[in-house]
């Protein structure tokens, strides 16, 4: 019986080698490169000229698709219609899928007075209207973007046909309120 063990342990190794070695072949080639990026642009508009030469580089890069991970303007930037439909327009020059996730300087920080003295709930209303009222991350059809408007900013997007998942998580830390939708 011990004569069989050793070739048979040789045997099984060699096999489970083989098959991990097909998994990871089959796991590179289903891979793909994003880009994650947050706090950009952050003080308006001297920022726009930094942000236009990072989309730049970004849309060279050609990842399959980009994350922001929110705060398109600092806390005391004003909160005007103007200053985030212009960060809007910045978002369609990406030439991948976007998927933005809102950060707090968007809407909470709204109320200060240098921001503009906007209602913050008047704000996280347009937010949702400009940049998540019709979920889209391409228009390729490869990508589908699905997003909970429960939740400000939960959302999960999947390469066809295998899923890769992932959800946006928003809390804001120094008031205790928040959701990991």
């Amino acid at each position: 019986m011990k004569k069989y063990l050793l070739p048979a342990m040789f045997a099984t190794v060699l096999a489970v080698s083989a098959l991990g070695a097909t998994a990871f072949t089959q796991q590179a080639s289903d891979s793909f490169k994003f880009v994650a990026i947050g706090d950009t642009p952050y003080s308006l508009p001297a920022d726009y000229p930094r942000f236009e030469r990072l989309i730049s580089s970004i849309n060279a890069a050609k990842p399959s698709f980009t994350v922001h991970a929110g705060d398109i303007k600092s806390g005391s930037s004003e909160c005007s219609d103007a200053n985030i439909l212009k960060i809007r327009d910045y978002f369609n020059t990406f030439e991948n899928p976007l998927i933005y996730a809102v950060g707090d300087n968007e809407w909470t920080d709204c109320h200060r007075e240098k921001a503009g003295k906007f209602d913050p709930l008047e704000r996280l209303g347009k937010l949702r209207e400009w940049f998540l009222a019709k979920p889209k991350a391409s228009a390729k059809p490869r990508w589908r973007l699905s997003v909970k408007l429960m939740f400000l900013t939960s959302s999960k997007w999947l390469k066809m046909p295998e899923c890769h998942a992932a959800r946006g998580v928003w809390r804001k830390a120094n008031s205790g309120r928040g959701s990991a939708g």
